[in-house]
């Protein structure tokens, strides 16, 4: 009887250990997989903890992220990071079917319902280009477009009546054929 006592202690001490909050310390983006350096518990410090992602996703928690760790077999001398977010940052009030990518300073890819995307770059909006100094589209190259885009006179044609705007053309209280423009706004 008390062998099996011993056993089950240690079952239930390795159960226990599978799976762990913790807290970033540093991130390795330097190898083939991710690595963090984690505490676990108040003292205990894991490193080379390999982080897996998403295919085709990947991104660099700051230190203070929260992971969530695995230890293979219950061994903690064998963990892995399965998941990996950060409260501080995270975008909020998103609708049910929503997707964003976000980042700490604000930028944001957000897929919001009925086929709207806002992008939002602080800096740079780089289109075919992995460097600000060679950009194909320039941030300030896009607000000179849409300001002149804004400015620029619309025709709207309602039914046989032709009424030239300029700036926002409002949707008639008419039915309308042709087209209708509405202020286009760069984040």
């Amino acid at each position: 009887m008390e062998g099996m006592k011993h056993i089950w202690e240690g079952l239930k001490k390795r159960i226990i250990a599978l799976i762990a909050r913790s807290v970033v310390e540093q991130v390795s983006d330097s190898t083939a997989m991710q690595e963090l350096r984690v505490e676990i518990m108040k003292g205990e410090l894991r490193e080379k903890i390999e982080r897996f992602q998403q295919y085709g996703l990947t991104s660099v928690p700051l230190p203070g992220a929260e992971a969530l760790i695995a230890a293979l077999g219950g061994n903690r001398d064998h963990c892995i990071a399965f998941a990996v977010d950060d409260r501080r940052y995270r975008l909020t009030g998103l609708q049910g079917g929503e997707v964003a990518i976000y980042t700490d300073e604000g930028d944001k890819i957000h897929l919001k319902r009925n086929g709207i995307i806002v992008v939002k770059a602080a800096n740079s909006l780089l289109l075919g280009s992995d460097s600000a100094s060679d950009p194909v589209v320039r941030k300030s190259d896009l607000d000179a477009l849409v300001t002149k885009y804004n400015s620029h006179t619309h025709t709207v044609t309602t039914t046989g009546t032709a009424a030239t705007q300029s700036g926002t053309t409002a949707a008639p209280v008419a039915t309308h054929t042709g087209t209708a423009s509405t202020k286009v706004k760069a984040d």
